[in-house]
């Protein structure tokens, strides 16, 4: 089975289509989007889109792994910040019934 992707460049056009502007303007309007839920992830804050998800920064604490190469060597994976997404139950059932082909 292979992966299909959307690409952001499929959302520009979609977007650019469906307000009937230029794909150019199309564009600058996505790069804002995700500009902005870069920014509030950055100062610490969730970001909700209704019937769509919540983008949330987590904090992953270190932990102990393995090296893959030589899985007889440790090492320390440091504390650091993550993104983790909460889908919508909305969204959800869009997805539902769509699995894998």
């Amino acid at each position: 089975m292979r992966k299909q992707f959307f690409p952001k460049r499929n959302i520009v056009i979609t977007v650019s289509e469906a307000i009937g502007v230029r794909q150019s303007d199309g564009e600058t309007a996505v790069r804002a989007v995700f500009g902005e839920i870069g920014r509030a992830l950055a100062m610490g804050m969730s970001c909700e889109i209704h019937n769509f998800g919540t983008f949330e920064l987590v904090r992953r604490k270190s932990r102990p792994g393995r090296n893959p190469r030589d899985v007889s060597k440790t090492c320390v994976i440091p504390e650091r910040n993550s993104v983790k997404f909460r889908p919508a139950p909305a969204l959800l059932a869009a997805v539902a019934g769509a699995g894998p082909s």
